[in-house]
């Protein structure tokens, strides 16, 4: 089983490297709230800032939570990585959607998370 400890620690490291969404959100705290975003979204408040941010932390650390319970209960390395590779899949698809909407690959609703963006 060593060779499935180290799958493991090697996993959980890369995971938490590529968990973007908690650096994200420490980021906006740390930039604070800026009162630009009234004007260019006219229903933001501070509240509704501080819940998005709230949310954006706990779904990377939820993410992250799951990604780990997976590595850990996998008991070969191939059972690791496939479950590990899921998992980041999973967790870059919405920014992938994103990406396709701004560049207008997703029709009318491509439209409207660009004029949202």
């Amino acid at each position: 089983e060593i060779p499935v400890r180290i799958a493991e620690c090697f996993a959980i490291m890369v995971a938490i490297i590529t968990q973007d969404e908690v650096g994200t959100a420490v980021t906006l705290i740390r930039d604070g709230f800026d009162e630009d975003l009234v004007e260019a979204f006219p229903g933001a408040t501070k509240a509704k800032w501080g819940w998005s941010i709230a949310l954006r932390a706990f779904e990377g650390l939820f993410g992250l939570l799951l990604t780990c319970l997976l590595i850990m209960q996998s008991t070969t390395v191939l059972d690791l990585l496939l479950n590990f590779l899921a998992m980041e899949f999973v967790s870059k698809l919405d920014d992938v959607v994103f990406v396709l909407a701004r560049e207008g690959f997703l029709g009318f609703w491509g439209c409207v998370v660009q004029k949202e963006a």
